[in-house]
């Protein structure tokens, strides 16, 4: 049977997903963040009451799906099916948790079981293979990416095994991940892709998903003409958001830091 919606409203939403646990032991060189209840309510229930999406015809993919606060958040707004994928066994068995939780009682009653609505993959985002996710198309594809920010050169607190990859020229660094999310993203819906991103780093993350557009939409058989912003895709930045970073990891110097993240959305109009 198909997900009804379990919430009513922006503030029913929130308070749902500020239940969800999250990480426990946040990894570093995964820029494991846990994604706010209350940016992830304003973000999936704006983007419900623009696009009138998360409907139970509708499929939704969120890459890097974590502890699962989007998932949770498609799901009770009504999406039909949601599949989540993320590199990090940990997290997948967290959010395999948190949904069965939420949306699997343990009573008798079929109806309540919807654990048939969603699905968990494990793979790394950035090399998903078309035979994994890209062999269908998704309605809509959230995504809270990494930033691209961490650097193993950066640590204060290096390790043994760190200090010896940089020596061999083997040092670790996620820039670059952050477009490389949204790129599978665009590759991989049909319809609208909705991702988070530093609100500094817009005006290039929108020129890349409007490259990434043009190409998907350059490889499409019923395309006989250049593709045109406006009339084919659109790429918007469509909410500007302000949220406190808890102190996660080691090298974190202050307690909290105030982020402002931006959230970017590419919408395909034929």
């Amino acid at each position: 049977a198909p997900v009804q919606p379990l919430v009513r409203n922006r503030k029913q939403l929130e308070s749902l997903l500020q239940q969800v646990p999250t990480f426990a032991n946040p990894q570093s060189r995964w820029e494991q963040y846990a994604t706010p209840g209350e940016v992830a309510a304003s973000w999936l229930y704006d983007a419900k009451m623009r696009w009138n999406c998360f409907t139970a015809e509708q499929s939704v993919l969120d890459l890097g799906c974590g502890p699962g606060a989007l998932m949770t958040g498609c799901l009770a707004l009504g999406s039909g099916y949601v599949c989540g994928v993320d590199i990090d066994s940990d997290s997948l068995d967290l959010c395999r948790s948190n949904l069965m939780e939420l949306f699997s009682p343990g009573n008798d009653d079929d109806d309540n079981d919807v654990s048939a609505n969603w699905d968990l993959l494990q793979a790394d985002v950035t090399r998903l293979s078309a035979g994994l996710v890209h062999q269908r198309q998704f309605d809509v594809v959230v995504t809270n990416p990494p930033f691209g920010t961490y650097s193993d050169a950066k640590l204060s607190h290096k390790s043994n095994s760190n200090r010896r990859n940089r020596k061999a020229g083997q040092s670790t660094s996620s820039k670059g991940i952050d477009i490389a999310f949204l790129e599978a993203g665009i590759a991989a819906s049909c319809g609208l892709v909705f991702s988070l991103h530093k609100t500094a780093t817009m005006p290039f993350v929108m020129h890349r998903a409007r490259q990434a557009c043009a190409r998907k939409l350059m490889s499409s058989d019923d395309v006989a003409s250049a593709m045109v912003e406006g009339r084919d895709y659109s790429v918007s930045q469509v909410a500007n958001l302000r949220y406190n970073l808890n102190r996660s990891y080691n090298h974190h110097l202050k307690e909290s830091k105030d982020i402002e993240v931006s959230i970017l959305e590419v919408a395909f109009l034929r």
